[in-house]
């Protein structure tokens, strides 16, 4: 099987819907006879009928959407459980000799971006009390009541303070897959 025959397939049974979905279509559209209260109960039932089968496939669809999504994003976790810290080994011994931080294969790119130097706050509600006795710049304090680490990264460069509650993490390299 080659892999245009699924999307040929796909392609024939979303014409075969299409052309089912005008018939109906031009079956639900007639006007009813205003006079006839038979064709007015057939023509509601018809609209009904024909609403709660599109409701009930679009329902299902998003139901094996989800479930197709699902699946898909195990794989994707499983691939990286199993395989992401051999070809990451791998990746960092082709690029060890070089300046390149990147490598190009038949299917994509993958290598290292530099991961910026930052702050792991680790104990907020220490943090939030040192902000609150005005030990630390209250704009560190978010509206949502956490600690802004964007300021905190700032107060901590420029002062070189490391309150309590929080560490420096060191800049390294973090793997990607594009």
């Amino acid at each position: 099987m080659n892999q245009t025959e699924p999307l040929d397939a796909d392609l024939a049974e979303m014409q075969v819907l299409y052309d089912e979905l005008n018939e109906e279509i031009a079956v639900a559209g007639k006007s009813p006879d205003l006079f006839d209260e038979n064709a007015e109960k057939q023509t509601l039932h018809t609209y009904v009928k024909l609403r709660n089968r599109y409701e009930h496939e679009l329902e299902t669809l998003e139901k094996q959407y989800a479930k197709m999504l699902k699946h898909a994003k195990a794989k994707i976790d499983r691939l990286d459980f199993l395989q992401r810290n051999v070809a990451e080994s791998i990746a960092a011994k082709l690029l060890a000799n070089g300046k390149k931080k990147s490598l190009t294969t038949p299917f994509g790119t993958c290598g290292f971006r530099t991961q910026p130097a930052g702050i792991d706050v680790f104990d907020e509600q220490y943090v939030l009390g040192l902000i609150d006795q005005g030990k630390l710049p209250a704009d560190i304090k978010r509206v949502k009541v956490e600690v802004s680490k964007s300021k905190l990264n700032e107060y901590v460069k420029s002062t070189g303070d490391l309150p309590d509650g929080v560490i420096v993490t060191p800049e390294r390299q973090k793997f990607y897959v594009k």
